[in-house]
């Protein structure tokens, strides 16, 4: 053999290797090309999901938030509109007449105890002074800032008759349901 033909099949054999090597190159590149593009494809996916999932959440703890204002508006309103109711109340225990007004009096004035002093309402003091000529041993005191009723005190204790805590303290929580429940029954 010829020096050149062993030049030429070293150059044969390198050049059949250089191509063995790019093909191995090329079909390595697209492999890791393929897996690139399939990672990325998936780390869209997931992306998107997440995206999807995190609008869904956000879309239902805002609609849930809505909610709730209105639920907290509407009970706010609703309160309201009770107290409105229980002060209408107030009132008219305030027009009963003399003589109604008198026996409602009485009756509280009989759940006293016998000795203490009566803090009336400013309007219900000449009433109660009335009401109680034959009591020896309850005096009435000084007029409290009320819109009817009166305040009861012997020694350390204080019994509330006013108007606005007999019916706050008392009617209110006894009838506030059932009278919520007629006054709103067609609200949701």
């Amino acid at each position: 053999m010829s020096l050149q033909d062993i030049h030429e099949a070293i150059k044969a054999q390198a050049d059949e290797e250089i191509a063995t090597l790019q093909r191995e190159y090329q079909h390595t590149l697209r492999r890791h090309s393929e897996e690139n593009e399939r990672e990325i494809a998936e780390k869209k996916r997931v992306f998107r999901e997440r995206f999807k999932k995190d609008v869904t959440q956000e879309r239902i703890h805002r609609s849930m938030q809505l909610s709730l204002q209105k639920r907290n508006i509407l009970l706010q309103k609703k309160q309201e509109i009770l107290s409105s109711v229980y002060n209408q109340v107030i009132d008219r225990l305030c027009a009963l007449t003399a003589d109604t007004l008198k026996q409602f009096l009485f009756h509280c004035i009989q759940q006293c105890p016998e000795n203490g002093m009566v803090r009336p309402a400013a309007d219900h003091a000449r009433i109660l002074q009335t009401l109680l000529v034959g009591k020896s041993g309850i005096v009435v005191g000084e007029s409290i800032t009320a819109r009817g009723g009166f305040l009861f005190i012997t020694g350390d204790q204080e019994r509330d008759f006013t108007f606005e805590h007999l019916v706050f303290a008392y009617l209110r929580p006894a009838t506030e349901v059932e009278t919520g429940g007629r006054l709103f029954s067609s609200t949701v």
